[in-house]
């Protein structure tokens, strides 16, 4: 069985795969006969990549199959199941910090994604996360603002609200809350749909036993599949080997399965945003990287046949886009995708000093220009010009 094949089975349910692995591992030729069993250095790249050591280690044990990991690599897959656990009590233990200190307004803030889905899962470290993302008015943010640099945040802006760090020792660089003004999209932000998120929300315990709010079931599957596509969309991802993770593809499947969602609601909400194009697009990889559609979402399909066109594109510095030359599904499980990403660069780029980068063949040069100017408009990759494409493909389009 090839890496990729294994990684790509994983699910957000290990026993539901256990099955199919045993098969598929019992296939394979005995130990001791000379031929190559599972190249497991690929399978821990590609699962550290996709945020899935948990997810992938449970599965093995569950098949029964964990004895056949060499054991260097099994100790680096429970490292980081570890690791991520410890970076789940810090992030619970300030975010509890921060609800103390403003319980009214944390009350009334909206987790989103990974930390609001959290509790879904069968363990905490099946979903490995950087940060908790956290959604506010305007007003309840203006609030808010003054304690992150009373508990020791330095600030970091971004195009949806400022992300605040802070200091930490010990493996996955410092704690992280990425905060949301109005609205949680990145790109895609006119002024007629902000606010409307935060109308549609329902109390949820969040992690710790803090009280504050989730997305209605349409609102979060809008949100959690278009921020699937910003990633997708968006070379600087790529470059930082974080446009492709399974894990938020199981955040798709785990949503759809838990949550009443009443798809023909969650299209209205997504073309009154104006986001229907990228939601159609983060389906489309969703279908792409799963062979369908999970179950529930099996309406939105005629979504993705639409936008297909358009789903292999990548938005480059400047506002230019570019379609890739290896396609989704193999691109995902590539141990490398830096020249890509280069090539990429070279064929939507034919005058880098438009943008001010001099040294475009070097990878330091391109992360320091991106600190530098990326962000500016002017120089930003402009991911909502794929939505845009997307959403002409989609006129007229309803869902029943």
């Amino acid at each position: 069985m090839r890496a990729s094949e294994l990684i790509a089975s994983v699910g957000p349910h290990p026993e539901s795969v256990a099955a199919a692995w045993r098969d598929h591992m019992d296939a394979e030729p005995p130990r001791g006969s000379g031929e190559p069993l599972v190249d497991w250095s690929h399978v821990l790249v590609l699962a550290l990549r996709h945020q899935v050591c948990r997810l992938l280690w449970d599965a093995l044990e569950a098949a029964s199959l964990a004895d056949r990991v060499p054991v260097g690599i099994a100790e680096e897959l429970c490292f980081h199941a570890r690791t991520t656990e410890t970076r789940h009590e810090e992030l619970t233990a300030a975010l509890r910090e921060l609800a103390e200190a403003e319980p009214e307004v944390v009350a009334r803030s909206v987790l989103l994604k990974g930390g609001a889905l959290l509790g879904e899962y069968g363990h905490p470290a099946h979903r490995p996360m950087n940060d908790f993302d956290v959604l506010f008015s305007a007003a309840d943010f203006e609030a808010v603002e003054p304690r992150f640099a009373e508990l020791g945040y330095w600030r970091k802006e971004s195009l949806n609200g400022p992300t605040y760090y802070r200091d930490r020792a010990g493996p996955g660089g410092p704690l992280c809350m990425d905060v949301h003004v109005a609205g949680p999209s990145k790109y895609w932000r006119p002024e007629s749909a902000l606010g409307a998120w935060l109308d549609d929300t329902e109390p949820l315990t969040g992690p710790g036993g803090v009280l504050c709010r989730r997305l209605s079931p349409e609102f979060e599957l809008l949100n959690v599949v278009t921020h699937l596509h910003e990633h997708l969309g968006s070379w600087i991802h790529t470059l930082g080997d974080d446009d492709i993770a399974l894990v938020r593809v199981c955040d798709v499947e785990l949503l759809a399965e838990r949550r009443p969602v009443d798809l023909e609601r969650c299209w209205r909400l997504a073309v009154a945003q104006g986001l229907h194009g990228e939601f159609a697009l983060g389906l489309w990889a969703v279908d792409r990287l799963r062979g369908g559609l999970p179950g529930p979402l099996s309406a939105l399909a005629p979504a993705v046949e639409r936008v297909a066109a358009v789903g292999e594109f990548v938005a480059l510095p400047g506002g230019t886009a570019v379609e890739w030359s290896v396609p989704l599904r193999e691109r995902a499980f590539l141990t490398d995708r830096t020249d890509l990403v280069f090539e990429a660069l070279h064929k939507g780029l034919p005058d880098p000093e438009r943008i001010r980068m001099a040294d475009v063949e070097n990878i330091d040069a391109w992360r320091n220009w991106y600190q530098e100017l990326g962000a500016r408009s002017g120089y930003r990759e402009r991911v909502e010009n794929l939505g845009a494409r997307a959403r002409d493909l989609l006129s007229g389009l309803s869902v029943n």
